[in-house]
């Protein structure tokens, strides 16, 4: 995927994005043994297949969608998380302590990280 100028390994069984430097066999290797193992033994012709499929497109948008929904719900639930710690902090020892607990990064990218 991607474009010429700069092209993107895609995963045709996951729809996952690898950087330019996992092209080497030997990472493109780990990934298939770390997220697919079930897949491991499968011959090239196979994936061939898989990356020739009609459906791959339909397939990777709903999977793009639903990690998209998975990191909003993660967002959220850490979001609600320190806010609970926030009122028990401060209904415990004060709304000076509570200052400390803000410090605590609660951005989008930290939380998918």
């Amino acid at each position: 995927m991607g474009d010429e100028d700069c092209p993107k390994p895609l995963c045709v069984v996951c729809g996952d994005t690898l950087s330019n430097g996992s092209m080497k066999s030997s990472l493109l290797m780990r990934h298939l043994e770390d997220k697919h193992p079930t897949y491991k033994q499968r011959n090239i012709s196979f994936f061939q297949r898989l990356s020739n499929s009609p459906n791959l497109n339909s397939c990777l948008i709903s999977t793009n969608k639903a990690n998209e929904a998975a990191s909003e719900v993660s967002y959220r639930t850490s979001y609600h998380i320190i806010a609970v710690i926030k009122n028990a902090v401060e209904c415990m020892f004060g709304e000076d302590h509570v200052q400390k607990i803000k410090n605590i990064p609660l951005s989008n990218t930290t939380v998918s990280r």
